[in-house]
């Protein structure tokens, strides 16, 4: 499922580049950051804290206040997204508050420990996104839009099946929820939509830097955009498999085997993202450039910039799901507020002067802040945990 995933992503870049260009991928990654912007605030009540709490508290007492929130967030997030001059606003929020539906669903498949429904969902996105993306290219010469009105329709069609995967939940769906499960909900939900809005920003906010950095702005972010699709690629197996960790955690307490499943989905991830950076590197170039219609070396010389990043992402991304599957999202909470204050600082003094490169370095540098603090937090708790 991942590698489809993968295989998708990587033929919409191809088909982005090849029909709105370098340009129109800068604006197409904006407008992504904008969805996942408006996904990621509308998940505060519940969202990530989901896989914990369903086995807890149940799911028919948390989807109620969830989809409220969706509705009320929306439109809060259109405040933000003006303040940042986004592109294509209305377009952005109908598709962000699709997304968070079914972000909603993949939780509560996850959180009843159904991993192939929530699989299934996952295939569903990605073949949608593909198949009706590539049809408004191949059919219209609408340029952005046609990406816009492709993951329309694709959007939906997740949400609907989404809605079918977890049909049993709806069923059991109560219009009420009591204040001390409500509290709960919102503290851990809170701790772990901050921390994901963090992260965000930590991945996402070098391309307002680069878009606003002269004449070629838009260019440079493009730019950026592909060497965050390809660090997305090498983190997929990592990312796959920390879902499933985090599941699996949630449904136990025993530590031992919390920590057995990380060490295992982190080995697996690491290698994957450490043979995946050295084959990008030494792929050769002549290979790339008929999909790519812009300097391969330039773009591989910011990508060797962001190796050290991916892989501290890679062992970030383990260990944050260990927590989240425990309940612990205010260590996820401080580690990516530690590491967006990196992330800012290093790309305010570094992006100016040295663009995509500058770009590249202030993420590394931020990755890594951000999985010392979690391997921190990680030391300290299996500390806690033998002494008990």
């Amino acid at each position: 499922n991942r590698v489809f995933g993968l295989v998708s992503a990587l033929m919409l870049v191809i088909m982005n580049l090849h029909f709105v260009h370098v340009e129109g991928q800068g604006t197409i990654a904006l407008i992504n950051f904008g969805i996942l912007i408006v996904a990621t605030l509308s998940q505060f009540i519940g969202g990530g804290a989901l896989i914990f709490l369903i086995p807890r508290i149940g799911e028919d007492k948390i989807i109620f206040p969830a989809l409220v929130w969706i509705s009320i967030s929306v439109p809060l997030t259109s405040l933000l997204l003006f303040a940042l001059n986004a592109s294509f606003i209305s377009f952005t929020l109908i598709l962000g508050a699709i997304q968070a539906v079914f972000v909603l669903q993949q939780m509560i498949l996850l959180g009843k420990e159904k991993i192939l429904s929530y699989q299934l969902l996952l295939l569903a996105q990605s073949l949608a996104s593909l198949v009706f993306v590539g049809t408004f290219y191949f059919t219209t010469n609408w340029g952005v839009f046609a990406f816009i009105s492709g993951q329309l329709i694709s959007f939906s069609i997740t949400a609907g099946v989404g809605f079918f995967l977890t049909k049993e939940v709806w069923n059991k769906f109560q219009l009420k929820v009591s204040k001390e499960n409500l509290y709960t909900i919102t503290k851990l939900g809170g701790y772990a939509q901050m921390a994901n809005v963090f992260h965000l920003g930590n991945q996402r906010s070098y391309l307002y830097f680069l878009e606003n950095t002269g004449a070629e702005g838009k260019v440079f972010a493009g730019v950026f955009s592909i060497l965050l699709y390809v660090a997305e690629a090498l983190w997929t197996v990592a990312k796959s498999l920390s879902f499933i960790l985090a599941s699996k955690v949630a449904q136990t307490n025993n530590f031992q085997e919390h920590v057995s499943l990380m060490k295992r989905y982190l080995l697996l991830g690491v290698l994957t993202s450490v043979l995946g950076s050295i084959c990008f590197l030494v792929l050769p170039n002549s290979w790339i450039a008929p999909y790519v219609n812009y300097n391969i070396a330039f773009i591989k010389e910011g990508f060797f910039f962001l190796v050290p990043g991916i892989i501290a992402n890679t062992i970030n991304v383990a260990i944050t799901h260990l927590f989240s599957g425990r309940g612990l999202h205010k260590y996820n909470f401080t580690s990516a507020a530690l590491g967006f204050g990196v992330a800012i600082i290093c790309a305010a003094i570094l992006t100016p002067q040295h663009h995509v490169n500058g770009a590249a370095v202030a993420a590394s540098a931020a990755f890594i802040a951000q999985c010392l603090t979690q391997i921190f937090f990680f030391v300290r708790l299996k500390h806690q945990v033998q002494s008990v």
